[in-house]
């Protein structure tokens, strides 16, 4: 097994802070502005809960085991079987992520980039993403991943060979 860490780049770290102190922001201009104890829980409950959900799928790395990929985020994992790899490569960030890249529904930046994009150059695909820095692009024979772990090379050099076995 070869595990590899996702460390967040200033863009997720800027992104993230940004939103919560927003929501902060919110919260208390609403505490600030009322008084009802039942308005405030359910504000705090409203404005938590985009930041659980984002939080659930944000990855925290990446396993690979014999002939599986295992996606560790923080609720749960995602697991993607390298016998369908077709080819594994080190990509910009302008390939994955640069115009015009639609994001079809998932999480642009708050604790990673997270979900299902599209554009020209990769077609649809799942990103679980925190350093555009470091992107590796997994093509399978029915869908693409885009991940980020920290040693890109040796990340494709492992899943490489744990794809042919």
């Amino acid at each position: 097994m070869n595990y590899y860490d996702c460390h967040w780049d200033s863009s997720v770290w800027l992104r993230s802070l940004g939103v919560m102190g927003l929501l902060a922001a919110i919260y208390a201009f609403l505490v600030w502005s009322r008084h009802g104890r039942t308005d405030m829980l359910a504000w705090g409950a409203v404005l938590l809960l985009p930041l659980l959900v984002a939080l659930a799928f944000a990855p925290r790395g990446y396993e690979v085991t014999d002939r599986t990929l295992t996606v560790r985020m923080v609720a749960c994992l995602a697991r993607y079987n390298l016998a369908d790899l077709r080819r594994a490569e080190i990509a910009t960030p302008g390939e994955a992520f640069g115009f015009p890249t639609l994001r079809m529904f998932g999480v642009g930046g708050l604790f990673g980039y997270c979900g299902r994009f599209k554009n020209a150059r990769l077609g649809s695909f799942v990103a679980f993403v925190t350093d555009k820095q470091k992107l590796v692009v997994l093509r399978f024979s029915t869908k693409t991943l885009v991940v980020s772990p920290d040693l890109p090379a040796d990340f494709v050099q492992r899943v490489g060979a744990a794809a042919r076995g």
